[in-house]
């Protein structure tokens, strides 16, 4: 039996009948997690992107497969799935097309001062006083070179941007003039002008950019994050940010989600925010049913299933 449990924003029921016609399956949709217990507990795949406890899953004595409709699986008892021989796969790489026009954009708005010109236009003035930079021959730094970092090396490219990658397995990448370990982050973070956080959340990468990471880098740099919020020092972020040691930053992850009210960075005037919407966009849902649609037909033919995340890594 095959449950699924991604609430509708992120998986409509139209996309879900689609998975369900396409793949030729009986998916029992469940809404309420606590009334459909019963039945969630009976289930041999689990298509889902909400959290789970180590309670509960041990409770799933069916349980063979979660199918996350998500790249990240932190929200997963990944420790106590793999004891119970349970495989994990995720939705890694549906979400590049948007989360990349987003950094170019992030990018751009930064290099051209459009944060500043759309705040001095609600008060009609008109002036020519902020710094005006071009993306030509500057350095883009991609932490976590993965396929979302692979397609905005592509992008940066199409702007003439030097793009250095930092990635656990070093290998030559198209698109990327250099790619470096993440034992010389420090070191890359000198010279970029944009550093782009792209990062899984792990017990590796959490607060793996830390102060001594960020005092790196130079005063003219902005530095993005659509990782996770909980890889970055926030604290010592917002410090340097108000402090204007770096040109600013652009943020769609934070370390509390929904950011709160009393949080810094609602009032620093060289940042800006999205509410964790960087995966979000026209074609990633279906993109996503698809890749279910391909991994329940795998799963059923005893083939090897795509994007398996390995539990000790994290992704």
């Amino acid at each position: 039996m095959i449950v699924n449990i991604v609430e509708r924003h992120f998986l409509s029921k139209e996309a879900a009948d689609f998975i369900r016609t396409e793949s030729g399956e009986e998916i029992i949709d469940i809404m309420d997690i606590e009334e459909g217990k019963d039945t969630l507990v009976k289930a041999e795949v689990i298509i889902s992107q909400r959290k789970l406890t180590d309670e509960l899953v041990k409770e799933c004595s069916n349980l063979k497969w979660i199918q996350s409709f998500s790249a990240g699986v932190n929200i997963l008892p990944l420790q106590t799935l793999k004891e119970l021989g349970v495989v994990v796969t995720n939705t890694s790489g549906i979400h590049a097309p948007q989360m990349t026009d987003l950094a170019m954009g992030m990018i751009l708005a930064f290099s051209r001062s459009l944060v500043e010109h759309i705040r001095y236009q609600k008060t009609l003035r008109w002036t020519q006083e902020f710094s005006y930079g071009e993306l030509l021959d500057s350095e883009l730094l991609i932490v976590g070179s993965g396929k979302i970092g692979e397609m905005l090396a592509l992008k940066a490219k199409a702007f003439g941007m030097r793009t250095v990658g930092i990635k656990r397995t070093v290998k030559p990448l198209e698109n990327f003039d250099e790619v470096r370990p993440v034992s010389e982050l420090k070191d890359a973070m000198k010279t970029a002008d944009y550093i782009v956080i792209l990062l899984p959340l792990t017990p590796e990468t959490r607060n793996l950019v830390d102060a001594e990471a960020l005092s790196c880098m130079k005063e003219s740099a902005v530095f993005v994050n659509l990782g996770r919020g909980p890889i970055v020092d926030e604290n010592s972020l917002i410090e340097i940010l108000r402090k204007k040691k770096i040109r600013g930053a652009a943020l769609d992850v934070y370390k509390r989600e929904p950011l709160p009210d009393d949080s810094p960075l609602w009032e620093l005037d060289n940042v800006i925010m999205t509410p964790h919407v960087g995966g979000w966009g026209p074609g990633n849902e279906m993109r996503g049913a698809r890749l279910v649609v391909d991994n329940i037909r795998r799963f059923r033919n005893g083939e090897k299933l795509i994007n398996v995340v390995d539990p000790d890594m994290g992704y």
